[in-house]
């Protein structure tokens, strides 16, 4: 009986061996490869990515060339235009100069006033031999009309009359240059100045704001890890706790509560460190987004925040801000477009001159009887347009732009007291943060002092594991405090710099 519990015992002991060394095996292969997926990131290295993938920032850089390439074209409008065009017309019928067959009275030569180019009608009655047609009383005869009626007539048939082809083709090319337009060309090429301006400064705004949350999602990447390195640390320390009772149970000396208590501390500390994981996972995909990385990839961030001893006056702060802010930059290419778009409207009340020269050619031929072939010629001249009434319209829109400007000036007044206002919230967000981290630190230091004279008295029998249990809880939530702090303040200093524009 005891060699059959003998080698049932020895059994046991081989089989667990096995799976130790198994176990062991396992992770040598395991953790290399977890390891290979895994890719380690500065917050340097974050500030590069981001600036050369992210979609955002691509999209206000598509913006920033849409609107310089809309400056280029808007100042082609104080350049001379070319243009070309020909029509191809196909007619149906030819026109005709007469209604019906023409007749034309046939005179004498000499009946012609060469001065003036009419007939004199007494030269007809007394002309010899006169070309009038005279009734029995010696007077001429006359139509319906009261015209002379001729002896002779010369007949024009309608048909002979017809004019055109049926095909037609008109090709002309055209030089225009504007001289005066009461300033609207010039307004419009500032306009569209202050767009590029302000597609600049929103692409500047862009890039800052990417940067603030890059490094924000960064500093609580590094802080989830250190969480996540803490809550691993807290397990063993409460495995340790859990192990040293139950034996302490099984000689009589702690009741099983004292067990459970510890047990269930264990438990909130298995949980704390899978919530670490979790938010890792969250941070992570958060940060390939704007790093222009697949989502699924796993990012380890190996930047400790180190400590922050830089010093800032307020009265500086708003100075560096107020005259590096893209807001305002924007805010001011508002005002000054909203200014050019008032003188266009302005513009709009005064006459438009340009000059005009052309060159076509004609097919049929107008310069010779309109006989098939291209007729030639070149024009010259000079357009005037101008605005005599259209009830108000253009003084109504140039009124309409003039409130817009000045909407666009409270704005920018609006936007100085915002921004100084953000300045100062960042200020002491940041100086409170530094205190913050003070505190914290001296707290870690009496929290580790306490939680090891606790401890050695819990070993004397002079504390109860509550007592404990409570100090190694208050350990690490002073541990948890610090590595918010540390990381708060990076945040902070991160976003003091960009209220004051000093990134």
């Amino acid at each position: 009986m005891l060699v059959k519990e003998g080698l049932t015992l020895i059994k046991k002991i081989i089989v667990h061996c096995a799976s130790i060394h198994l176990l062991a095996l396992a992770g040598c292969i395991l953790l290399p490869v977890s390891a290979m997926s895994q890719k380690e990131i500065t917050l340097q290295d974050c500030r590069e990515l981001a600036l050369e993938n992210n979609r955002n920032l691509r999209i206000a850089q598509e913006h920033y060339f849409a609107a310089q390439s809309m400056r280029k074209a808007s100042f082609t409008h104080f350049l001379p235009s070319f243009d070309f065009a020909a029509q191809y017309l196909r007619t149906n019928k030819p026109f005709n100069l007469l209604s019906q067959d023409a007749f034309l009275p046939i005179v004498p030569f000499d009946v012609i006033d060469f001065q003036s180019g009419t007939i004199n009608p007494a030269e007809l009655i007394f002309a010899d031999p006169s070309p009038l047609v005279f009734g029995p009383d010696g007077m001429p005869l006359t139509d319906p009309d009261g015209n002379f009626v001729f002896q002779q007539y010369a007949w024009l048939p309608q048909s002979e009359a017809e004019m055109g082809e049926k095909n037609n083709l008109l090709m002309h090319f055209n030089l225009r240059q504007p001289i005066f337009t009461g300033g609207k060309i010039r307004a419009q090429y500032h306009a569209a100045r202050q767009m590029e301006n302000i597609a600049r400064s929103h692409q500047k705004l862009s890039e800052t704001e990417l940067l603030s949350e890059c490094e924000s999602l960064f500093w609580q990447l590094i802080t989830l890890q250190e969480k996540e390195q803490l809550a691993q640390k807290y397990i063993k320390m409460l495995q340790s706790l859990v192990t040293d009772l139950e034996n302490y149970h099984e000689e009589g000396i702690v009741q099983r509560n004292d067990v459970l208590r510890a047990q269930i501390k264990l438990n909130e500390a298995r949980l704390e460190k899978s919530m670490a994981l979790n938010g890792i996972a969250r941070i992570t995909m958060a940060l390939n987004r704007i790093l222009g990385l697949p989502l699924t990839g796993e990012l380890v961030a190996k930047e400790e925040p180190g400590e922050i001893v830089t010093d800032y006056v307020l009265a500086d702060l708003w100075q560096q801000g107020k005259s590096n802010r893209p807001e305002l930059e924007i805010a001011k290419g508002k005002t000054e477009l909203a200014g050019a778009m008032q003188r266009m409207a302005k513009a709009s009340l005064y006459p438009d001159i340009a000059l005009g020269a052309g060159y076509f050619a004609v097919n049929p031929n107008p310069y010779s009887g309109l006989e098939s072939g291209f007729g030639h010629d070149w024009v010259a001249g000079i357009t005037l347009t101008m605005p005599v009434y259209h009830w108000g319209e253009r003084r109504h829109l140039h009124n309409a732009a003039r409130h817009e400007k000045n909407v666009q000036k409270h704005r920018l007044k609006d936007a100085f007291e915002m921004i100084q206002m953000d300045i100062t919230n960042a200020f002491y967000n940041y100086t409170e943060a530094r205190e913050t981290l003070k505190i914290n630190e001296l707290s870690l230091e009496q929290a580790e002092e306490n939680m090891n004279i606790t401890r050695d008295n819990f070993e004397v029998g002079m504390v109860n594991t509550s007592t404990l249990l409570e100090a190694q809880t208050l350990w690490q939530q002073a541990h948890t405090d610090l590595i918010e702090a540390k990381s708060e303040l990076r945040i902070r200093h991160s976003e003091l710099e960009k209220a004051a524009a000093d990134k």
